[in-house]
């Protein structure tokens, strides 16, 4: 038994004999302890109650310590989770450069103001802001479920952008550009929605943000990298208007930007 609760048992073992003792003092001898007596057992409580205050407060102690630690780390589980949600995140951002910056076009062809700048810097230090909250204690999830759902959100968001890439082929490109073929494309998930790849990003960022196990990393990741493919979205858009006029202005219209059947 640990020496905390060794010393609050002993504390109330001291008192209750004591106090018990005392009475039965009395009891037996049919009349009011003496003075000696009664000095003798309020000595002895005051000692059963001193080792049972000072056992009391290491068990505080000792739980605020694991409380504290449980909400700036986690367990190992939290922390298992967290290493499997960077892992998952940074491979896949890897590979998703390779695939997408091999497509990159020519001046020529480029309509990018500033969208691919600002997601290249401010990408990078949003994911790196998260990660640093993820290990305080402010805001930290307290179930052990959550950021489990997180990874499956991640891979559902991973597996939709993947798809919405495959759909656009060699159109979906890092810089907002229209090439000489261009061709806009209206099937598969883009008769939904028109930038499907954006949001299958978006939904991989809020479920590795739940994978951290901190609900700042959430608000900031979400908020931030909203932000960040807002204004992407806007440039792309301008610059499919102007390529094919009448024909994306219709199928803006019978389409949402970036939810299905929301935004």
């Amino acid at each position: 038994m640990p020496r905390k609760w060794r010393n609050c048992k002993a504390g109330v073992k001291a008192v209750v004999q004591t106090q018990a003792s005392g009475c039965a003092g009395a009891l037996e001898h049919d009349h009011v302890p003496s003075m000696a007596h009664r000095g003798r057992c309020h000595l002895l409580s005051q000692v059963g109650q001193r080792k049972l205050g000072a056992g009391l407060v290491r068990v505080a102690r000792s739980t605020s310590a694991r409380d504290c630690h449980l909400g700036a780390g986690g367990g190992n589980g939290m922390n298992t989770v967290r290493s499997i949600g960077l892992v998952v995140f940074f491979v896949w951002l890897m590979i998703d450069v390779i695939v997408v910056f091999r497509l990159k076009t020519g001046s020529a062809e480029n309509r990018d103001q500033r969208s691919l700048k600002l997601l290249m810097i401010g990408g990078p230090v949003v994911y790196a802001l998260c990660i640093a909250l993820s290990y305080g204690a402010m805001g930290a999830m307290h179930s052990a479920a959550l950021p489990w759902l997180g990874l499956v959100i991640m891979v559902i968001g991973i597996a939709v952008r993947s798809l919405a890439i495959a759909q656009l082929g060699r159109f979906h490109t890092p810089n907002v550009a229209i090439r000489s073929d261009h061709q806009l494309k209206a099937e598969g998930l883009y008769a939904h929605v028109r930038h499907p790849s954006y949001l299958g990003a978006m939904i991989a960022f809020l479920g590795f943000a739940m994978s951290l196990g901190n609900w700042l990393s959430v608000i900031v990741m979400m908020s931030l990298t909203t932000c960040l493919y807002l204004y992407r979205i806007k440039e792309e858009e301008a610059a499919l208007a102007d390529a094919f006029g009448d024909a994306f202005r219709q199928y803006a219209a019978r389409t949402k930007r970036l939810i299905p059947w929301i935004y």
